[in-house]
């Protein structure tokens, strides 16, 4: 009868982190970060309250430790909570399952230092080692041999094709190129402004 009444209240606390993860990501979609945030920090509050350590925790409600870690994450950064996002990412990334995962969390650590302007390395290096860890290695030698890469790329890619041609093409399947080209696309400021990379220059 304690085991069962003990199973009963973790899958309570666990409906309760999972409602108010739902309930925070319907007011995030709908542009209320302020309000979002409370519901996040509940849900982040009752996962931690299960039964055990927290790798036991991960191993037995991962996706929804992820989805948590990852949304608290955000709405903090979009609170402008800089100091709450990096032990967050960090503790997530600790028990993260694939390379998918790791660069999600971490891009918005590249968000986060793109906008401060003295933090545009760190945004690079965190960028170019997510896209590392995915398969995308970017030649950072100098600006000019990572340019001169990256346009033969596209070159290659737009050979004799019609740029109206481009709109009839299907949409991206490929998680990983998928993931690889938002993180490329939020180092697009960073990299302008950085004096030892550039991805922008295409």
């Amino acid at each position: 009868l304690s085991a069962r009444l003990q199973s009963a209240r973790e899958e309570e606390r666990a409906n309760v982190a999972d409602l108010n993860y739902l309930a925070g990501r319907k007011a995030k979609m709908m542009g209320a970060f302020e309000t979002a945030l409370p519901y996040f920090r509940t849900a982040y509050y009752h996962l931690y309250s299960l039964q055990g350590s927290a790798k036991s925790i991960w191993e037995r409600y991962h996706h929804l430790a992820y989805c948590v870690h990852l949304e608290l994450a955000d709405a903090e950064f979009l609170n402008h909570n800089y100091d709450r996002v990096e032990p967050i990412i960090g503790e997530a990334v600790k028990h993260s399952r694939d390379e998918i995962e790791i660069a999600n969390l971490k891009n918005i650590l590249v968000v986060m230092y793109a906008i401060q302007f003295t933090r545009h390395q760190e945004a690079l290096s965190i960028g170019l080692e997510i896209l590392l860890n995915l398969g995308i290695e970017i030649n950072t030698t100098t600006p000019d041999d990572q340019r001169n890469e990256l346009q033969a790329v596209v070159k290659e890619g737009l050979y004799r094709k019609e740029i109206s041609s481009l709109m009839e093409l299907p949409s991206m399947k490929d998680l990983k190129m998928k993931t690889a080209m938002r993180i490329i696309r939020d180092l697009l400021i960073p990299s302008h402004y950085s004096s030892n990379y550039t991805v922008s220059e295409v």
